[in-house]
């Protein structure tokens, strides 16, 4: 109990310190768009634009929080067998479309036969979440690196890249990858992340549907 609470409470701080940093550029913004102090159109769109940014963090904070907080208790998932290749070759291809748009170098290996029982919409949660954190933080000269490979029972997903320099892509909390952690772990499997001064991984993995012939064996046994 004591654990929870202090991870709840560190959890708080840090959230209370990014919204903070959004809010008073919002603020800021808006008391000179208020006073008119801005020359020209050029300037009045520049303000508007950081006040659309500003808004954009925001709300993606508190949607991650909400599913943060909620995925606490038992979803309600609508978990299906997928054929795994197709699933993962739709869903990495949608979520990489930006990451393409903007540049980014991304290698490719989805290597994987079988059928896997998830909640589809969640499932491409955890990619949207994955691939906007590369988005936000990875480092564009250097390739992003996607594998899905099939290991005995498992499925394994990867997703490495460098990370940037830049010390406005820090994350402090990390709520977005705490939220999938306990999606994925309602679907019966698991997520690791690895981070060093260079990297930065996350994985997760799934079992595979039982076949029917391995249905067959434990009925059998």
């Amino acid at each position: 109990e004591q654990q929870a609470w202090k991870a709840n409470n560190e959890l708080l701080t840090s959230i209370s310190h990014d919204i903070r940093t959004p809010l008073t550029v919002l603020m800021c913004t808006v008391e000179m768009l208020d006073k008119g102090q801005y020359d020209g159109e050029d300037e009045l769109r520049e303000s508007l634009n950081i006040i659309k940014k500003q808004s954009s963090s925001l709300k993606t904070l508190a949607d991650q929080l909400f599913l943060y907080l909620y995925g606490s208790r038992a979803l309600n998932l609508s978990v299906q067998k997928y054929d795994a290749h197709i699933l993962l070759e739709q869903m990495i291809t949608e979520n990489t479309e930006q990451l393409k748009t903007l540049g980014y170098r991304l290698s490719f290996i989805i290597d994987v036969t079988g059928e896997i029982c998830v909640d589809a919409s969640y499932l491409n949660r955890i990619f949207l979440n994955v691939f906007s954190n590369v988005e936000k933080h990875a480092d564009i000269s250097r390739p992003v690196y996607v594998s899905c490979i099939r290991l005995g029972d498992i499925l394994n997903v990867c997703v490495k890249n460098g990370i940037s320099k830049s010390t406005e892509k820090k994350e402090s909390t990390k709520i977005g990858l705490k939220t999938c952690k306990k999606i994925i772990e309602q679907m019966n499997g698991r997520l690791y992340v690895k981070e060093n001064k260079n990297s930065f991984t996350v994985s997760f993995c799934l079992p595979f549907a039982a076949t029917s012939e391995d249905l067959q064996n434990i009925n059998n046994s």
